[in-house]
C-alpha cells in the first residue's frame, strides 16, 4: 500500500476546519480529479474520480467522527484506501494532518497507472486541503 501524508496550518479554530472537512459531498468542487461525490446511505459515499485519463470509483464509509479532532473514513468497494484529517490547534489556528493509504490491484493496466498514482493523489489532497484552507482564511 502506498502512503500519503501532508498537512497545512488554517488560521481558523478547529471547528470551523471539521464543518468544511466533514461535508464529504462538497469535495467534489475542490479538485478536478474528482468526478462526483454522492452519498449513497448515510455516513457512505460513492466516489467517481481519475488517475489522468483512467477513471476510477469506490464506495467509502466514514468510520470516525470526533469532532473536532478527527474525521476518518475506508473503502468499502472499488478503489481500496482508508484515511483521516487529524485536527490540533496550534498558536494561532489549526494543524490538519491528512493520512491516506491505497492500493491498486495488480494488473497490466494498474502496473502502468501505478506509476502515476502517487503523483495524482499528492495532488487530490493538496487541492483539498488547499481549498479548505482558501475557503476559511478568504471569508
Amino acid at each position: 500500500m502506498a502512503i500519503i501524508s501532508r498537512s497545512v496550518e488554517i488560521m481558523a479554530d478547529a471547528d470551523r476546519v471539521y464543518d468544511l472537512i466533514s461535508k464529504v459531498e462538497e469535495f467534489s468542487l475542490y479538485s478536478d480529479l474528482i468526478d462526483s461525490i454522492k452519498e449513497t446511505t448515510p455516513k457512505t459515499y460513492h466516489w467517481k474520480a481519475r488517475l489522468g485519463a483512467i477513471p476510477v470509483e469506490w464506495d467509502a464509509v466514514v468510520i470516525e467522527e470526533r469532532r473536532p479532532r478527527r474525521f476518518a473514513w475506508r473503502s468499502i468497494k472499488g478503489f481500496e484506501n482508508s484515511g483521516s484529517y487529524t485536527l490540533t490547534p496550534s498558536g494561532s489556528g489549526t494543524t490538519v494532518c491528512f493520512e491516506m493509504e491505497f492500493h491498486l490491484p495488480v494488473s497490466i493496466l494498474e502496473q502502468a497507472i501505478s506509476l502515476l498514482s502517487d503523483r495524482y493523489m499528492n495532488k487530490l489532497s493538496e487541492d483539498i486541503l488547499g481549498e479548505i484552507k482558501k475557503r476559511i482564511e478568504v471569508e
